[in-house]
């Protein structure tokens, strides 16, 4: 085929993915074009199952040294979206493919959940004229600090891992790409997604305590609420938007006078609880509230829901209830 837009471009791509030799560094078993995501969109997309690696390509039409540049930069642009908004990529990579009557292996799929960490070849495809300017090619890939593949794609729509530099030498070294591991951080598309992973991950890490029945409220737009007995002693984790910070706290919302009492008696274990918890505040919140609280920072964005901070905050969780709860069971005996 006669190569006359990106769109071309980026379909004899995919045949050379999938037609590549099983030995060459850009073979795949699944690939598709135009890859959606919300973050950003991706010109190609491949998938060696027996190496479990992803081949992402970004296409350059125009041999300018521009749009040249704009391909590497792109690159990296692509890898942030991997790493930030992976599992959405898995996803949206998975749906395309079903479309298309393919699909992943599922194995892989829930080994990269555990794992955390998926490897890519990255490539920018330029055309037969741009590939031409070997020196400008060359200098990008040094100031790189991943080594991005290059694909020469002829105007007949055939790919090549070769370029022709200085008395017509075939470099073949320019094209390669390392593969790279790239750690994914789960993203989460709402508070409620957010509040729903963290009760399961905290109901899992309880598992083989008397705690682990706990129970909550249901997920709301800024706080998530989970308690043992009585709903108005409970463990509180609130996202604080505007403010950007995380209060993870032990309220006491019963009457004034049981939660005066209460608040003397979880006192009375200060040091216990410090040594802990670490440093946490203590006291009144309003004329009958009380609570024992510590705020932590976070971007004050849905985008920073991310896996880390699951772990952060359920960790943090864990630690108050196996802590305060004891404490709050000596004083209702």
């Amino acid at each position: 085929m006669s190569i006359k837009s990106e769109d071309d471009m980026a379909e004899s791509v995919k045949r050379g993915l999938l037609r590549a030799r099983v030995s060459s560094p850009i073979k795949c078993d699944l690939a598709t074009t135009e890859l959606e995501l919300e973050s950003g969109r991706f010109d190609v997309v491949g998938y060696n199952q027996s190496e479990k690696t992803f081949v992402l390509v970004e296409c350059k039409l125009d041999d300018s040294n521009t749009s040249i540049g704009q391909a590497f930069g792109q690159i990296l642009t692509y890898k942030y979206i991997v790493s930030r908004y992976g599992y959405d990529f898995f996803k949206k990579f998975d749906e395309k493919l079903k479309k298309e009557g393919l699909s992943l292996k599922i194995d892989d799929v829930i080994q990269a959940y555990k794992e955390g960490v998926v490897n890519f070849r990255f490539y920018v495809a330029l055309s037969q004229s741009a590939c031409k300017n070997y020196k400008l090619i060359h200098a990008l890939k040094d100031d790189l600090k991943l080594k991005v593949g290059v694909i020469r794609v002829r105007n007949n729509g055939s790919c090549l891992l070769h370029i022709h530099t200085a008395g017509n030498k075939e470099d073949k070294e320019i094209c390669e790409s390392d593969q790279i591991p790239v750690t994914i951080l789960r993203s989460y598309e709402n508070m409620a997604k957010f509040f729903e992973a963290l009760e399961h991950k905290l109901r899992n890490q309880l598992r083989s305590t008397p705690y682990k029945n706990f129970k909550t409220n249901e997920n709301t737009r800024s706080y998530k609420q989970f308690w043992i007995k009585s709903s108005p002693m409970h463990f509180e984790v609130l996202l604080k938007k505007r403010k950007k910070e995380i209060e993870i706290a032990f309220h006491l919302e019963s009457t004034k006078k049981k939660n005066y009492k209460l608040l003397k008696h979880i006192e009375t274990y200060r040091r216990k609880i410090t040594n802990s918890l670490g440093k946490v505040e203590l006291g009144k919140w309003s004329r009958s509230w009380a609570r024992i609280y510590e705020l932590i920072q976070w971007g004050g964005s849905e985008e920073d829901l991310n896996e880390d901070l699951l772990d952060k905050i359920s960790q943090r969780m864990y630690l108050f209830i196996t802590t305060l709860q004891p404490i709050l069971g000596e004083f209702e005996k």
